[in-house]
């Protein structure tokens, strides 16, 4: 999930952040159920993003009832690929 999904400048502090079993446990106790409904709600919802002058972010308004950490989602584009960039 995380090569595929966060910003391979984000990698490497992932990596030292989320070394180890108790880590990766604490990332998925807190982080990865707000994630997933923030996944599903984009998927479902298709909302419109507000992107960037040069097309290489786009935006995503979240709604307060979703109780995700962010009220918005931004997505970044590297190449032909996006990633996570909050």
């Amino acid at each position: 999930f995380l090569n595929r999904y966060v910003h391979p400048d984000d990698r490497e502090r992932f990596d030292r952040e989320f070394a180890g079993p108790e880590a990766l446990e604490s990332f998925e106790a807190v982080h990865a159920v707000a994630l997933s409904k923030v996944l599903e709600y984009l998927a479902s919802e298709r909302p419109e993003p507000e992107m960037s002058e040069d097309a290489t972010s786009a935006t995503y308004a979240l709604p307060e009832s979703l109780g995700a950490p962010s009220t918005r989602m931004v997505f970044g584009r590297v190449g032909d690929d996006w990633y996570i960039y909050n």
